[in-house]
């Protein structure tokens, strides 16, 4: 309960008054005059203060100039006052009353007065107790903080936000807020100030801040309207975020010199980072990659797989969607990370056409080596009977010499099965597969290259 502390000359009144708020639960205090209400406001510090107009030695209006004097005196005073002197109440609020009420008073009125003030004192208390809480928080916050009127000036700013720029507090009051902001990003800054005016809900941003030696600081804002003594005003957070701008500007120095393409996403799959062999592999330059979903490069009939990456990482061989139109055989690494709650995934590409084609270019030869070592096991199997045909054919010849017709045929026989002998040898020669056009669109393998291309000797004809 309030303790009331009533200043009045007249013993009836303060003992009515002593009697009506003490049953209520009230602690009351008296005074008989003004120099002793004073001395007692001195040494009890009431809550709330019944003050009579007319009194010996000091009357009601000294007391209230008296308090005037007094700095962060805030204690409600109702003034107690005869219906004749009703045209000095005026004067008596204009001195600091917040209240009067006319004698002979009605007691229930006069405690509902009473009843009133000290709410609204409680109200009043809670208030300055927020304001103080909330600018206790302001000027300790360890992130910079400042204030600015719809106007843009600068009305408050914490220790840290001067700390950051670098120039005393005092000095900032009242500057433009615009004149911190990089020129370069003064449209944005403009555009999002003027839509938190509006009461847009603006995503934080990145400009950088113009130190007095002219040095950029690069920070992130965070915009939000405020209300401060009936005016609206926006309170401006900034975090400096140089030391991850220095991270970044690392983190890409070191994807630019991996030889596999890296792309790091967002939970989304937006990419957030892209590396520079991330670039040359979609035929993008990388910036330009920012902000694509990365599933556009998935050229397989299946969904991009990020939902696979909850618990593992995942590894798979598929076909990379480049610029061109052109699919390429890659091989996808997928891992997902988390970072202060928040999800994000990076994903490495290799790209196979060389090793593709590596595997092709190892199995042909071990078909052409299958292939000759065939044609060498054929050409030494089909050597035996066709060393017997030559002799039998000879012996023929000659026990038929004097017979033209029998001789003729077997010197074809003879020149056939050399022929054939030619062509044994040769194949038992190959070193590579050429092959010549054949009937119908085919080929077939050309012995005279075939076995000559190693040496560079051309065949005989």
């Amino acid at each position: 309960m309030a303790h009331i502390l009533v200043i009045d000359d007249a013993q009836d009144i303060r003992d009515t008054l002593s009697r009506a708020f003490s049953t209520q639960g009230h602690t009351v205090s008296l005074a008989i005059d003004g120099e002793e209400g004073l001395q007692a406001i001195q040494t009890i510090s009431p809550d709330l203060i019944l003050l009579d107009l007319s009194m010996p030695r000091m009357d009601g209006i000294e007391v209230l100039e008296a308090l005037q004097t007094q700095h962060h005196f805030d204690t409600p005073i109702v003034i107690l006052t005869a219906q004749a002197e009703r045209e000095r109440i005026v004067e008596c609020l204009e001195k600091g009353a917040n209240d009067y009420i006319v004698k002979p008073f009605s007691l229930p009125e006069l405690q509902a007065r009473i009843k009133v003030q000290l709410r609204l004192q409680e109200l009043e208390r809670e208030v300055r107790d927020s304001e103080a809480y909330h600018r206790a928080l302001f000027e300790r916050s360890s992130d910079p903080e400042v204030v600015v009127s719809e106007t843009g000036e600068i009305r408050q700013i914490n220790v840290a936000a001067a700390d950051l720029l670098g120039i005393n507090d005092l000095a900032l009051i009242g500057q433009k807020i615009d004149d911190l902001i990089d020129k370069q990003d003064q449209r944005e800054f403009s555009v999002a100030f003027t839509g938190a005016l509006d009461g847009s809900d603006i995503p934080i941003f990145e400009v950088h801040l113009t130190l007095p030696d002219q040095r950029l600081i690069p920070v992130d804002v965070d915009l939000v309207s405020v209300s401060i003594s009936n005016e609206l005003h926006l309170l401006i957070h900034l975090r400096d975020i140089s030391r991850r701008k220095s991270a970044e500007a690392q983190s890409s120095t070191i994807l630019n010199h991996i030889g596999d393409a890296v792309f790091i996403t967002d939970q989304t799959g937006q990419i957030m980072m892209a590396s520079r062999s991330a670039g040359h592999l979609a035929g993008h330059p990388e910036d330009e990659l920012i902000g694509v979903d990365i599933a556009q490069f998935h050229a397989g009939d299946d969904p991009f797989p990020l939902g696979k990456l909850q618990n593992n990482d995942f590894v798979y061989e598929g076909l990379f969607s480049r610029k061109s139109g052109d699919k390429i055989p890659v091989e996808w690494t997928l891992a997902g990370f988390e970072v202060i709650g928040d999800m994000f995934y990076i994903g490495v590409v290799r790209d196979l056409t060389d090793r593709r084609q590596a595997e092709s270019q190892r199995m042909e030869a071990e078909r052409l080596k299958t292939l000759l070592e065939v044609a060498g096991g054929a050409a030494h199997e089909i050597n035996q009977p066709l060393t017997a045909i030559l002799g039998y054919a000879e012996m023929t010849q000659n026990m038929f010499e004097k017979d033209p017709g029998v001789h003729n045929y077997q010197q074809q026989i003879i020149n056939a099965t050399l022929r054939i002998n030619d062509i044994l040898k040769k194949m038992q020669t190959i070193r590579s597969y050429q092959t010549r056009p054949y009937t119908h669109g085919h080929n077939i393998v050309d012995f005279e290259q075939s076995s000559h291309e190693e040496s560079g000797t051309a065949p005989q004809e």
